[in-house]
């Protein structure tokens, strides 16, 4: 009874998920992944809103599943100026939207205006900053519409769309980036950008349909700013001009797509329905996956997948001891696991242990005031050096997360990018981080082991914020908690929540510590330091620091790229041993669970870019 009940109970749970309208239990390919926030691509910044932009839109350029190298996309070919700063895209003349319509470089145009527009509120806003023109016009139009607000008349509709006919003008004025017929889009650089084709391949940068967006925008008569309705990005509002279509999404229940009769490369799509699941609790998930119908769990964060993933190890020894034993007895590779590649007890062969892109963190509120109005004592670096001196991180993988990530001493993970050598970063050490906690002011002055300020003011209570849903990070905040209050005698406060209100905590500055991570966008390491310049929309930190800008915006005038990495190291050493808004701990592994030889077309490269037309599920004999 203590199996079959709950095995029955999570029947019932996949049969609801997988029997719910629009039949979406007919789809070719199941997997569980986080739900998306949005399907607005100049407003996405999360790594499961930019897996599902790329299926259902292309940009200018998509990566190798090998190299991650970009290729072509909706750009059929490209040509450069010989002083590498204007760039001409030639649209596929065959390209189209979901509905028919023909996708014109004037729809890339727009969703780049979009991007730049602080109405829009985009996270990737400084992405198009290396376009000429593209930072002025911001500046422009977000002191336009201060301006605006300031004005005494009345604000009427005639003068909020007089100001947007203005921005249309200064946009055209300002910006480099032109449509000299439907299918060829021209963009003038700042200065030479080598890896622009990358860049391009972001599923930020993705056209909308212009039609469309004008559908459902408008302008706001009070404060002059153009918005747009989220119900655009609505199953049968959305168009696409990727592999697939949007054919429904419950928030919290699935996402389904259909694949895209439109679509230029309609042949290459392995699997004609696609569908997503997020499950809430990940425990269930996996269970699910073990009873059937999930082809793919692209996030396995139970707080059991260490043990999970030595059951892999395990197996993964077994077969490497079969094949040398096989060898030294002169038989084939083919001969030699033909008789042992099922697992046997306390193995298990479908769970993938993946070093990623991408650098794990804690982050600190740099501002110098609280969101309750009290003084912040994270806006002195000191203070942040001593929380980063006084953290273990070697300790935190052994024995918290247990999965034995290599531990960053910098944002930039080593080795993940030819020719870059990124900095050390500060090591452990609690002496270092008490007197450094001392140099600010800092000390246990009456023996209660507490520190406090020269008034005798005990040090604030931290408030330390996480995330929901995942053990891992609740751990983290345990163990931290922990090392903080022995080294340097804070007392912490542990604070969670969905993340969907943790990402607004995070905006509105609602936090001391909180939880933080980052993956690559592109193979260059200004994608881990534009997200601390004092400009950028994912600067939830709000560090600012002008010589670091400084430093950055001579890097990208550098071109030689020896020196150009030199001053980037430079860059990302004040971030990690000087200012420390952030403290790195460790390389991410990503886990994935999915049964080899039955689900192909996942890369196994860092980027982990997994484009979902490219998955398709294996006929099992």
């Amino acid at each position: 009874m203590r199996v079959v009940a709950p095995l029955a109970l999570l029947l019932v749970v996949l049969v609801l998920a997988l029997s719910t309208s629009g039949t979406p239990g007919n789809a070719d390919l199941v997997f569980v992944g986080p739900d998306v926030f949005t399907l607005d691509p100049q407003k996405m910044s999360y790594m499961q809103d930019l897996r599902m932009e790329m299926a259902l839109d292309e940009a200018l350029f998509v990566r190798d599943s090998e190299t991650c190298d970009p290729v072509p996309g909706a750009c059929e070919k490209f040509e450069t100026s010989a002083d590498g700063r204007e760039w001409t895209f030639h649209i596929r003349a065959v390209a189209r939207w979901s509905d028919g319509s023909p996708l014109e470089a004037e729809d890339f145009r727009l969703a780049w205006m979009r991007a730049l527009l602080p109405d829009t509120a985009a996270d990737y806003s400084g992405l198009f900053f290396c376009i000429a023109g593209a930072r002025e016009f911001f500046q422009w139009r977000e002191q336009a519409l201060l301006d605006y607000a300031r004005e005494e008349q009345p604000h009427t509709a005639e003068a909020a769309a007089a100001l947007w006919q203005l921005t249309l003008a200064e946009f055209d004025r300002r910006v480099g980036i032109h449509c000299p017929d439907a299918h060829t889009l021209v963009v003038t650089l700042t200065q030479p950008l080598p890896y622009l084709a990358d860049l391009l391949a972001f599923g930020v940068t993705s056209p909308v349909q212009r039609v469309t967006i004008a559908r459902f925008t408008s302008i706001e008569a009070r404060t002059g700013r153009v918005e747009t309705d989220p119900e655009w990005t609505k199953p049968g509002n959305r168009p696409s001009n990727g592999p697939y279509m949007l054919a429904d999404w419950r928030y919290k229940r699935h996402l389904l797509l259909e694949a895209n009769p439109y679509y230029w490369n309609a042949a290459a799509v392995g699997s004609q329905r696609v569908l997503m699941l997020p499950f809430e609790n990940n425990s269930t998930a996996v269970l699910a996956y073990g009873v059937g119908g999930i082809d793919w769990i692209s996030e396995v964060s139970v707080d059991y997948r260490a043990d999970m993933a030595a059951q892999q190890a395990a197996y993964e020894s077994r077969q490497a001891e079969q094949l040398r034993a096989a060898r030294d007895g002169g038989a084939t590779r083919t001969a030699a696991l033909a008789a042992g590649t099922e697992p046997q007890a306390n193995e298990r062969r479908d769970l993938h242990v993946l070093r990623a892109y991408g650098t794990d963190f804690f982050q600190f509120n740099c501002r110098p005031k609280l969101a309750d109005g009290r003084d912040n004592p994270f806006a002195d670096a000191r203070v942040r050096r001593a929380f980063a001196r006084a953290v273990d991180k070697q300790l935190l993988v052994d024995r918290v997360t247990r999965m034995h990530e290599p531990v960053s001493g910098g944002l930039v993970p080593p080795g993940s990018i030819a020719g870059y050598q990124g900095p050390e970063g500060l090591g452990f050490d609690p002496a270092a981080a008490r007197a450094e906690l001392e140099s600010a002011g800092w000390r246990d002055r009456d023996g209660d082991g507490l520190v406090e300020d020269d008034s005798g003011a005990e040090f604030p209570v931290v408030d330390l914020l996480y995330t929901t849903g995942a053990v891992r990070y609740k751990n983290l905040a345990l163990a931290l908690r922990d090392m903080w209050s022995k080294a340097l005698g804070v007392q912490m406060e542990l604070r969670s929540k969905d993340t969907k209100f943790f990402k607004e905590d995070l905006r509105t500055g609602n936090f001391m510590i909180a939880r933080g991570g980052w993956y690559g966008d592109y193979g260059d390491p200004t994608t881990y330091l534009e997200f601390c310049r004092s400009t950028d929309g994912n600067n939830d930190r709000r560090y600012n620091c002008p010589e670091f800008d400084s430093l950055l915006d001579d890097a990208a005038k550098e071109r030689d790229p020896q020196r150009r990495f030199e001053m980037l190291h430079r860059a990302e050493a004040m971030l990690v041993e000087r200012d420390l808004p952030l403290i790195p701990l460790c390389t991410f592994v990503q886990v994935y669970m999915f049964e080899p030889g039955e689900l192909t077309g996942l890369t196994e490269h860092p980027r982990l870019e997994q484009y979902l037309s490219r998955l398709k599920r294996q006929p099992q004999s």
